[in-house]
């Protein structure tokens, strides 16, 4: 566990300068801190977080993921609300929830209404990372985060006490939709996620395609380079040539091969083949 890093992260919630904007890029750089409150038991895939996944032109999500069982898909969309804006009202005994917290629902209302509509068009969005391809006709379940508020009591934030917990509860289970404070994220990053739990992280490019957007800077632990080729993931001249350097066969990967031996590697050398991205198999010569 790096305690500066949650030190740092603290001086962003706590700035009264900072968004959600300075959030979510502070997340991007520390990908530990990316929450994954929703997880099937094959974990998060492909290792990867998407930054601004669009839902047409109406919405757009802070960071969505993908999980799966060996019979179904999660996809895990979340929405941050500014961190100093404030879940419940300060109404003494009762509880009530904020204007703003109500708006923050209402975005995600508007995100089910909208796949509610557009099923089709979001699958195709995801298509290319329903992997491995025998699992790509699993039903995938759409599921929603909200990220808001403070409580973590060190700094006066004691927002969530019990009576309100219990309301929060009730909600949850009424819609649907998981509520996190922003200070969960680095409580579970102390107690279940840990330093090495870097992700890579997307940003949508075309259609289907997606760009990586950063890689950790210690283990990578993404199978992109087995699923997913060149024409739909792009990778910059500077992130190749750090991949390169990890043991990662660039050169065959940009010719049409997958890296399926050890994430990293296209030949099989007891074989003696080469898979390319299409189902083809290329055997060495001799």
């Amino acid at each position: 566990m790096d305690e500066s890093l949650i030190k740092l992260y603290k001086e962003v919630l706590n700035d009264p300068d900072k968004t959600e904007d300075d959030v979510q890029d502070f997340l991007e750089h520390h990908t530990q801190l990316i929450p994954l409150p929703i997880m099937e038991n094959h974990g998060l895939n492909m290792n990867t977080v998407i930054s601004k996944f669009r839902l047409g032109n109406e919405a757009i999500t802070d960071f969505s993921y993908l999980t799966k069982s060996s019979n179904l898909w999660q996809f895990v969309m979340i929405e941050l609300e500014n961190q100093h804006k404030k879940v419940f009202k300060e109404s003494g005994d009762r509880v009530e929830f904020t204007a703003d917290f109500n708006r923050g629902l209402d975005q995600i209302r508007s995100w089910r209404v909208y796949i509610d509509e557009n099923r089709e068009q979001v699958l195709r969005q995801i298509e290319k990372l329903l992997q491995p391809i025998n699992m790509a006709d699993n039903p995938v379940y759409f599921k929603y985060v909200l990220i808001m508020g403070r409580d973590d009591g060190e700094s006066g934030h004691t927002e969530f006490n019990t009576k309100r917990r219990k309301h929060l509860a009730n909600l949850m289970e009424n819609e649907g939709i998981k509520v996190l404070s922003y200070d969960t994220l680095y409580r579970q990053y102390i107690n279940f996620w840990g330093v090495d739990n870097e992700k890579v992280v997307l940003s949508p490019w075309h259609e289907q395609c997606y760009s990586i957007k950063s890689i950790p800077a210690g283990k990578i632990g993404a199978t992109l380079f087995t699923f997913l080729s060149p024409e739909y993931l792009k990778v910059s001249a500077e992130q190749e040539k750090r991949l390169a350097k990890e043991g990662y066969e660039m050169g065959e990967w940009r010719n049409g091969f997958s890296l399926y031996i050890n994430q990293k590697q296209a030949m099989d050398k007891l074989l003696k083949e080469k898979r390319r991205f299409d189902g083809t198999v290329v055997k060495e010569q001799g």
